[in-house]
């Protein structure tokens, strides 16, 4: 996916995505979002890329305007490589949780600022589970 969006946006709670195949690459400024614009909670992410998942400038979201933040799950057979890309969750305003994020490959690569994040505006950040035999981070 290169330079657009695959995007569930909802008043109420936020749709399901399911992304598979075996090799998943999301790009220049493209993402895959579930998102709440209204009182409902965002929607849920389910990445399942068979041999790699690659983000290089591209993002995973699940984010809630007030309510509860959506959870990612992103599972890779060998890799999930990121390049000035970010998995986050989040929640704008209210007291609503942040989404869970879990990521399960066997190499995970942050570099070039990329960043896994799950906040929230009141309520509690969600927990973030990184399962992966070699992690590698550049310095930014």
């Amino acid at each position: 996916i290169t330079g657009t969006a695959l995007t569930v946006t909802a008043d109420g709670a936020g749709g399901a995505i399911l992304l598979a195949g075996p090799r998943i690459a999301i790009g220049s400024g493209a993402s895959v979002a579930a998102n709440s614009s209204g009182s409902g909670a965002a929607g849920r992410v389910d990445v399942r890329a068979s041999d790699a998942l690659y983000l290089f400038g591209g993002a995973i979201i699940a984010d809630a305007a007030a309510a509860d933040g959506g959870n990612i799950d992103a599972r890779a057979g060998r890799i999930i490589h990121l390049r000035d890309g970010e998995i986050s969750t989040s929640v704008a305003g209210g007291a609503g949780a942040g989404g869970n994020i879990f990521i399960d490959p066997t190499f995970v690569i942050l570099e070039d600022g990329s960043r896994i994040v799950a906040n929230a505006f009141g309520g509690p950040g969600g927990n973030i589970t990184l399962i992966a035999d070699y992690f590698f981070a550049s310095l930014d």
